[in-house]
């Protein structure tokens, strides 16, 4: 089962301590030049600590005695921490893309999505509702990043730069001939963490099985991370709803009502994918129009591996 709930500041300490590690930790990859020969290793250990701290961090704050109040005020405080380096380096020519005041907005970011995270916990009244509110979270992810006419998707593909601005930015080894210092590979958006914080909050409320969700959660993710280095942007959201429902599978009881709505969830959530496949398939070219590419085969070269998603 979960742990009681924290009143005292130990789970604000785990919280930012985590953050501010992970602040230095970046603050100093900013400077380090990293060894061709240990680039590849070094990149994948930080990638893995950037990826698996952060959401360690939101489990841990989770047990806090959470209220809307202070939800609030972590929104408040963590969104002055995020925004602030970019209108500050607006407004004064690029004093805040230093790597500290990159690293301060890194933490404004967790900051805030675990603030409004906890919000939307403490509105949810019954703890069956994380079964149709884990589903559809994981489906409408896959709208986003997947199907042609989802959001995330056309950012990707028009504007990476926004969800590199606004992202959870991940480290890695660069590729420079001889040295080269760690630079981003990789962004996880907002909304991931957003939703990691509500159901860390909402395991802990219904007492459910929040240590053992967090323990499984944070290695699914740092190999879910691979997996998306090899093959594109893949949703978030899939594998933190499939572990919240797969290890608190026992918790739940529900009636004939609720499983009828929740396979109403799951049939909308479908038709919403399909509808967006539909639309979004290519238009083959017409019979008279000619082939750009010239009779012939032409050679193919090798897939490479394609760059990290935003």
């Amino acid at each position: 089962m979960s742990a009681d709930r924290e009143p005292t500041g130990r789970p604000l300490a785990a919280f930012f301590g985590a953050l501010l590690f992970l602040a230095l930790l970046s603050l100093t990859l900013s400077y380090v030049a990293v060894p061709i020969r240990w680039l590849e290793v070094v990149g994948l250990g930080v990638a893995a600590v950037f990826v698996g701290l952060p959401i360690a961090a939101v489990f841990a704050v989770g047990i806090w005695s959470w209220s809307p109040s202070k939800a609030v005020l972590f929104i408040a405080v963590g969104a002055l921490a995020h925004a602030g380096p970019p209108v500050l380096a607006h407004f004064t020519g690029g004093v805040g893309t230093a790597p500290a005041m990159f690293a301060l907005s890194q933490i404004g970011l967790i900051t805030w999505t675990t603030g409004l995270g906890a919000l939307l916990a403490t509105l949810l009244r019954d703890k069956n509702l994380l079964i149709p509110v884990s589903l559809f979270l994981a489906a409408f992810d896959i709208f986003l990043v997947l199907t042609p006419m989802g959001f995330t998707r056309q950012i990707i593909e028009q504007a990476p730069e926004t969800l590199a601005k606004v992202g959870w930015a991940i480290p890695a080894a660069s590729s420079a001939p001889t040295v080269g210092p760690v630079t981003p590979m990789a962004h996880i958006g907002p909304a991931d963490f957003v939703f990691a914080a509500m159901f860390s909050v909402a395991l802990v409320r219904f007492d459910l099985r929040h240590r053992a969700t967090m323990i499984w959660l944070v290695p699914a993710l740092i190999a879910y991370l691979g997996i998306v280095y090899f093959v594109g942007p893949l949703p978030a959201l899939v594998p933190i709803g499939v572990c919240v429902l797969a290890v608190n599978a026992p918790e739940f009881k529900l009636s004939a009502q609720e499983w009828l709505g929740t396979a109403l969830v799951v049939l909308i959530a479908g038709l919403l994918i399909g509808w967006s496949v539909w639309r979004g398939r290519p238009s083959g070219p017409s019979s008279g129009a000619p082939n750009p590419a010239g009779s012939g085969s032409a050679g193919s070269p090798e897939p490479a591996i394609p760059n990290p998603p935003p």
